[in-house]
């Protein structure tokens, strides 16, 4: 869950300038084509974004992807980019995996700004302060349970919690527990899809994610045919919209779901493997926790606008995992971004959020250290707000961004709270296109604390 070291400094400048200054722009050595298959399987996203730039604000990499880590550059690009001229342009399989209808697919304007409108609600305090309510009682069971049954593979248990929350608080559809734990064991099977090459064996990844894909389509259209649908739920309004057999609607309920499922499910598991071996922190988290809500107080969006301590511990486990690798686009025409290096059209280009963040001045020299006071600190508020994305920028970041920290902020109130922890926290990760995970699943142990020692402040 550390953030991948930067390989070498930034060049002299790089990050200095006026707003129409051409910046540097590094050219990646190029790669043999076995050097190119590893990384398509093996290697995350994010670090070959990272290892192409070393700390440049532009480079062009082995394979000809334009990586952006400007922030001025992306904040004039990505707020117009279907105006200026660029499409999304993921790899064939994750375009399947997601549907060709999906709204991070799509590459129709007025189609993406109508799913936004039915997504875009989760962004909004109304709909957070709907689900507050379920989100806590959800998060409050779960972890419960774990701690009934002792030893946890917290990363797999965490999956099903934040399915049930996505599919019963986020859409509404009112699924049975067996329903629940059998399409999160179906849903990671798709997730786990997500590979750059197909691979022909049928038990490839891909393939076994294809056909998990056709599983999650029939269930939810089972949910899109029910009268019981709840009215203005966001997927009765895909239905009214599109109809209930539409692609529109499956594709895109799976896409909403795939928006907090992954994320969410890293940034928790983020959170206790980096407050397992921080137990300062923990002990901070304790604290404010105590003072700003409770045990027994209903989680409401005052108490986490409150808890600015835990907001921080968040902030660093997203900076240091870079849950979101980038946005892969292809340029339609020729693009003249003032600090960028020319763009013909068919360039591939993607903004690389780690490599933004890895040049941000508030953690020079601490790229790779948990910190949640830099969070809090004046000093650094500008800098963290413009060189920090982890959940994207513009006309395509996350939906699913505010309910993954709504449910990271229960947890963490919960455990904060109610529980010790003891975890197994060792330093392999998986590689993984939307963010690196223990490759032990993060073995936990959630003891309850002791009466005296909940009322401790």
């Amino acid at each position: 869950m550390a953030a991948r070291p930067p390989t070498s400094s930034a060049p002299a400048g790089a990050a200095d300038g006026t707003a129409s200054e051409k910046q540097p722009v590094r050219e990646a050595p190029k790669l043999n084509p076995l050097q190119i298959l590893g990384q398509l399987f093996d290697t995350n996203p994010n670090w070959i974004a990272t290892d192409s730039l070393e700390g440049y604000p532009f480079a062009h990499s082995s394979t000809g992807t334009l990586y952006i880590a400007d922030p001025p550059t992306v904040e004039e690009w990505m707020p117009q980019e279907w105006q200026l001229g660029t499409v999304t342009h993921w790899p064939d399989t994750i375009s399947k995996l997601l549907g060709a209808e999906a709204l991070a697919v799509t590459r129709d304007a007025d189609k993406h700004g109508a799913l936004r409108k039915v997504f875009g609600v989760m962004l909004q305090d109304g709909e957070v302060e709907r689900m507050l309510p379920g989100i806590q009682a959800t998060v409050e069971r779960y972890m419960a349970e774990w701690a009934k049954k002792g030893r946890v593979r917290f990363y797999e248990e965490a999956l099903t919690m934040v399915f049930d929350v996505l599919i019963n608080q986020a859409m509404q559809l009112g699924w049975s527990d067996e329903d629940i734990k059998k399409y999160a064991g179906i849903f990671e099977t798709w997730n786990q899809g997500f590979t750059v090459v197909a691979g022909p064996l049928p038990w490839s990844r891909f393939n076994r994610g294809m056909r998990a894909r056709k599983e999650l389509i029939a269930r939810l259209r089972q949910s899109l045919a029910d009268p019981a649908l709840i009215p203005g739920s966001m997927p009765a309004k895909l239905r009214d919209a599109y109809g209930a057999d539409s692609d529109v609607c499956t594709d895109n309920l799976i896409m909403v779901v795939f928006a907090g499922f992954e994320t969410t499910c890293s940034l928790v598991t983020g959170l206790l493997w980096h407050l397992s071996r921080n137990p300062d922190a923990l002990q901070k988290l304790r604290t404010e926790q105590g003072q700003v809500a409770p045990a027994g107080a209903p989680l409401t969006l005052g108490a986490l606008g409150a808890m600015r301590y835990t907001q921080g511990a968040l902030g660093e486990v997203l900076r240091l995992s870079q849950i979101v690798s980038g946005v892969p686009r292809l340029a339609t025409k020729p693009l003249d971004l003032p600090r960028a290096p020319a763009i013909p059209s068919g360039c591939p280009l993607s903004v690389s959020w780690g490599g933004m963040s890895l040049r941000d001045p508030a953690v020079k020299g601490e790229e790779t250290v948990f910190r949640p006071e830099r969070w809090l600190e004046p000093a650094n508020a500008a800098s963290l707000a413009e060189y920090q994305h982890p959940f994207g920028y513009g006309q395509h970041n996350c939906v699913g961004q505010r309910v993954a920290r709504t449910i990271a902020s229960a947890v963490a109130r919960e455990l904060a709270l109610k529980y010790g922890l003891e975890a197994d926290a060792e330093d392999s990760f998986d590689s993984f296109p939307t963010g690196g995970r223990p490759r032990n699943g993060l073995p936990v142990t959630l003891k309850p604390l002791a009466p005296a020692q909940e009322r401790e402040p």
